[in-house]
């Protein structure tokens, strides 16, 4: 639990370095927020935990939800959600 912890804090934190030097901070956020909750259903499915995998779905809904939100409101806002 610990290491997929400082794997998820290391990813965001990448995340927001790489979209203020690149100047994408607007739509690489909102991928982020879109994404990971694929990735996380998909570590749970290749680990052979299909009812972890649902769960990774259910719970990720927020965070799509939130990526499309963001990708039509303020930068800062997203920056949040994502770090």
């Amino acid at each position: 639990m610990v290491i997929e912890a400082l794997i998820g804090a290391a990813v965001g934190v990448l995340t927001i370095v790489s979209a203020r030097f690149i100047r994408g901070e607007r739509w690489l956020y909102s991928l982020g927020l879109l994404t990971l909750p694929g990735i996380y259903t998909f570590f749970a499915l290749h680990a052979g935990e299909q009812a972890v995998g649902v769960k990774e779905m259910i719970y990720g809904i927020p965070f799509v939800a939130a990526g499309l939100v963001f990708v039509f409101v303020s930068v800062r806002q997203s920056a949040v959600v994502v770090g």
